[in-house]
């Protein structure tokens, strides 16, 4: 690999697709400038940015006002989890996606579940999938 990524495909033989994360700055603000956004819901946003290359490179952004340290930490894990996974949903899908997450009243996060991530990202990657 030409940049320090790590590489979150599995490692079976003949797995060609692979995902990488969004790690420079300014990978992100090229994605926040030029990436079309899509509003999953007010505390989930995606910004994707097609690409040429086969790749997908996936960034997570989590604010300070989103939680504590290990609660933004805990959402970043669950994201990738979820990319890790449901890696053959998204095959079609080549470039640079990036998660936001938006700041909301104070335990709104803790009372998150794993499933209600899951099902938004599902939902808002889908409706990608289908527009491009």
């Amino acid at each position: 690999m030409l940049r320090d990524e790590k590489d979150l495909s599995s490692k079976k033989p003949g797995n060609k697709a692979v995902i990488k994360r969004l790690k420079k700055n300014s990978e992100f603000l090229e994605l926040r400038k030029k990436g079309l956004r899509l509003r999953a819901t007010d505390w989930l946003q995606i910004q994707f940015q097609k690409s040429k290359e086969e790749d997908l490179y996936v960034g997570v952004t989590t604010g300070r006002k989103v939680g504590s340290a290990v609660m933004r930490n805990k959402l970043k894990r669950w994201c990738l989890e979820y990319f890790r996974t449901h890696r053959r949903d998204l095959v079609s899908l080549s470039g640079r996606i990036n998660i936001l997450f938006r700041p909301q009243p104070v335990g709104f996060y803790k009372e998150l579940s794993h499933e209600k991530l899951d099902y938004e990202l599902h939902k808002t990657l889908s409706r990608l999938i289908k527009s491009h």
